[in-house]
C-alpha cells in the first residue's frame, strides 16, 4: 500500500471516527465495556419501567459505540507504529 493510499485511509477513519463520536447520545453514559453495559441494562430492566428500559438501552448504544471508536483508533496507531 503506497504513502498516498494511507493517508487516504487515514483520513476515511478520521471521518468514520468523528461520525461515530457524532451519534453518542449525550444525554446518557457509557460503561467499561459491552458486558459491562448489559448487567447495567439487566439492572434497569428489572425495574420493569419504561424509562430505565430506554436509559438501559441508550447506555448499550453509548458503550457500543465507544468501543468500536477505541477499536478504529488502535487499528490506526498500530498502522501507524508498523
Amino acid at each position: 500500500m503506497g504513502t498516498q493510499e494511507q493517508n487516504s485511509n487515514r483520513l476515511d477513519k478520521a471521518k468514520v471516527l468523528q461520525e461515530l463520536k457524532e451519534c453518542k447520545v449525550g444525554l446518557f453514559a457509557e460503561r467499561a465495556n459491552t458486558t459491562e453495559a448489559l448487567e447495567y441494562a439487566q439492572s434497569l430492566v428489572a425495574l420493569d419501567n419504561r424509562a430505565a428500559v430506554t436509559i438501559a438501552i441508550m447506555v448499550y448504544h453509548n458503550t457500543l459505540l465507544q468501543c468500536i471508536i477505541e477499536s478504529i483508533q488502535d487499528e490506526v496507531e498500530q498502522k501507524t507504529t508498523a
